[in-house]
């Protein structure tokens, strides 16, 4: 940010026209008495005249010492701003830092292999497991006949309707994640009952997730465990009960990891959302250096968080209705956090659909639209 001046141009140019105010009304008050004054000594005048520009005189040193007061005011107010944003910057340094070393923690031991991921690694494996989730999802609701009607409830429905949201989109794309963060152990297959209990059919979902329960990792799982897995992936039968056996489980979830990471950078976005002292631009530059250390696959994973009911509160919570949008809130679109996410990713997961203001970084050129955003929206 730029330092303002303690005298602007502006600010000369008003004192320069009281100065010759000041001087054209003493000059017009003498000529005016100069008639009366016929009689009197070059003394008196010149005493009428110095008490006449002593007192113009005095009238432009109190403007004089308005204006200084004025500036020191104005300079006051600008060190306060500087002190201000030094301890914004401070603190949102340190968020980073502490970001940064939430994903220096992460580790994952691969699914097949075995193999231990650390750090930035650790997402590009997890979309790998997403993706392999995603598809299994879909397999078993094609081998089983199951259609949207009978996967999510009514009120569900509606509500996703009232959003603008296509429910094709939306609905494999959020059951796969939601699985995908709990895991199908006995723990995490309560969490995903409970907080999809007014939202899709239970009967669905027991199957669903006792089915997946059934496949094991790779890397140290028995024959037997295997062979039984690929059994049941050809046969689709009825799942009535989850396999608790004493497995590794291939889905054994990633809120362990995922969680306090996207509270924490949620945290980032929404405590720069609320510096009043910075315009939108302002803002937008200092959400860019979150976003800049966002890898390709962290933004990707970022989405497919943000459309499921455990992310919606980034943006989609705040799309009241079709004709009632809370702009302020739309943290995605109005910071561009997934600006980085491939064109290919984008349709594959119909990304623009969901958010189709955002700034992509292959479709650039939309500096226009950010500046009406500051002007219109985001003031």
């Amino acid at each position: 940010m730029s330092k303002k001046k303690f005298v602007t141009k502006k600010e000369k140019q008003f004192l320069i026209n009281a100065f010759f105010i000041c001087g054209f009304i003493s000059l017009a008050i003498l000529l005016l008495i100069r008639p009366a004054l016929p009689n009197k000594s070059s003394q008196d005048i010149a005493t009428t005249i110095s008490g006449i520009l002593g007192t113009a005189l005095g009238f432009f040193g109190s403007i004089l010492v308005y204006k200084a007061l004025i500036e020191q005011v104005n300079a006051n107010k600008l060190i306060q701003k500087q002190f201000i944003l030094q301890q914004f910057e401070s603190r949102l340094y340190k968020m980073l830092d502490i970001y940064n070393l939430n994903v220096n923690n992460l580790k994952l031991f691969g699914r097949k292999t075995g193999n231990l991921f650390e750090g930035k690694a650790v997402f590009s494996h997890m979309i790998s497991n997403f993706n392999k989730l995603k598809k299994e999802v879909s397999e078993f609701n094609t081998a089983k006949n199951y259609n949207n009607n009978q996967i999510i409830n009514e009120s569900y429905l509606a509500k996703i309707n009232e959003l603008n949201l296509n429910i094709n989109q939306l609905l494999i794309l959020e059951l796969s994640y939601i699985i995908f963060f709990y895991g199908v152990g006995v723990t995490g297959r309560k969490n995903i009952k409970s907080l999809l209990r007014e939202k899709y059919n239970q009967e669905y979902l027991k199957q669903l997730l006792n089915y997946l329960s059934n496949k094991p990792v790779e890397y140290n799982s028995s024959e037997e465990i295997k062979e039984h897995w690929m059994n049941i992936m050809l046969e689709f039968e009825d799942f009535d009960t989850p396999n608790n056996a004493s497995f590794d489980k291939f889905y054994n979830g990633h809120q362990s990891n995922l969680g306090h990471y996207y509270r924490h950078t949620f945290m980032i976005i929404k405590f720069i959302n609320e510096q009043k002292m910075l315009s939108y631009l302002e803002k937008w530059e200092y959400s860019k250096l979150l976003r800049t250390q966002l890898s390709n696959h962290e933004q990707e994973l970022f989405f497919l968080n943000s459309i499921s009911v455990l992310g919606r509160e980034w943006e989609l919570n705040h799309i009241v209705s079709e004709t009632r949008i809370e702009e302020n809130k739309r943290f995605i679109t109005k910071y561009d956090l997934i600006k980085n996410v491939s064109k290919a990713i984008r349709e594959k997961y119909h990304i623009e659909f969901f958010y189709p203001n955002v700034e992509f970084e292959d479709n650039p050129g939309e500096t226009d639209y950010r500046k009406e955003l500051e002007k219109n929206v985001y003031n």
